[in-house]
């Protein structure tokens, strides 16, 4: 059984002895303990896979929630207040901007 083990052994020898192992130093660096700079190296290139679906329904519901929120509530910039246009001096304005106006000049 040995003999019949070292004529195997031989003859695969013969045809593999042209080719030759190249990537030793490669192979022994990713088995021995790594630097800090390789550590944060390989953790910084890892690849994130993020499933499509709930992804984009997750920031669909979150979009959704903020929009009826805005729409429901006012949310204080006036959206919902009723402009009411005034004619001064030939030109027309909105009540609120000349109100704001108004107020400036009388500060002054």
């Amino acid at each position: 059984m040995n003999k019949e083990r070292s004529n195997l052994k031989e003859q695969l020898n013969k045809e593999l002895n042209h080719l030759h192992f190249l990537g030793q130093q490669k192979v022994l660096n990713h088995i021995h303990n790594k630097s800090w700079k390789q550590r944060i190296k390989l953790f910084m290139n890892k690849e994130i896979e993020l499933p499509i679906l709930p992804v984009s329904t997750v920031f669909l519901l979150l979009f959704l929630s903020f929009a009826t929120k805005s729409i429901i509530l006012d949310d204080g910039l006036g959206r919902n207040k009723e402009k009411i246009l005034i004619e001064a001096g030939g030109n027309v304005y909105w009540k609120e901007e000349l109100l704001k106006v108004e107020s400036k000049d009388e500060e002054s």
